[in-house]
């Protein structure tokens, strides 16, 4: 993100606890609270992880780059 905006974007890894507690004050239903949480706890270990690559197979296209996905969604125009 921070080549895309052309400044430094800070990345933060708030504790379980403390990003419940955040999102829970805001007013953000339970269930979206926990599918982040867990979201977050399987990528903490690595659920997500994979050397496989059959995502063009299931689009039939090469699949766009998670930076040029970032350009078009972070970049006017």
């Amino acid at each position: 993100l921070s080549d895309i905006a052309g400044k430094e974007v800070k990345y933060h890894n708030p504790p379980r606890e403390a990003y419940v507690a955040e999102l829970s004050k805001a007013g953000v239903p339970q269930v979206a609270i926990d599918m982040g949480a867990a979201f977050g706890d399987a990528i903490k270990i690595g659920e997500f992880e994979t050397t496989r690559t059959v995502l063009d197979r299931f689009l039939g296209r090469e699949p766009t780059s998670l930076k040029d996905f970032l350009k078009q969604l972070y970049t006017p125009g």
